[in-house]
């Protein structure tokens, strides 16, 4: 009886150590990247959008749209497009001391009311130390409904 209790216990560490790693996953460290909040500095990159998020916001029809980079870029290298089109102005405020340049877009007129609208943030943006943005960004964003009284 003894030898059974003992083979049985053998069978059951045997079977543990096989299969640890569906029972032990929780120690284990895994092979996704870490995400890191620091910038690379040989690349442009959005660092935020207002409103945050842009993509599926709500915005009044008179709102601005913002757009902060982590380098210096004039207005003419931002490239971008709207869907539908809109009537639209932007303008650039370079901060010198993070060396960043936030985009501010107005609209020349109210856009319509419970319309929806995509921005296109092209990839051949390009920074003043000639760096790409790389990739299109978009966001779908829409305007508030009025319902009337």
């Amino acid at each position: 009886m003894k030898k059974i209790i003992l083979a049985g216990f053998a069978i059951v560490l045997v079977a543990l150590f096989l299969s640890k790693d569906k029972f032990f996953k929780a120690t284990e460290k895994t092979s996704e990247p870490e995400i890191t909040s620091k910038v690379s500095e040989d690349k442009l990159e959005i660092l935020s959008t207002n409103p945050d998020p842009l993509e599926g916001a709500v915005i009044m029809p008179t709102q601005e749209i913002e757009f902060k980079f982590n380098k210096q870029l004039s207005v003419s290298e931002f490239k971008h497009k709207f869907d539908p089109e809109v009537e639209h102005e932007v303008k650039t405020e370079v901060d010198e001391t993070e060396k960043s340049t936030t985009v501010r877009i107005t609209f020349k007129k109210p856009l319509e009311l419970g319309g929806g609208y995509t921005l296109f943030v092209l990839a051949n943006t390009i920074s003043e130390d000639n760096k790409l943005l790389n990739r299109d960004f978009v966001y779908h964003f829409s305007t508030i409904r009025y319902k009337g009284v």
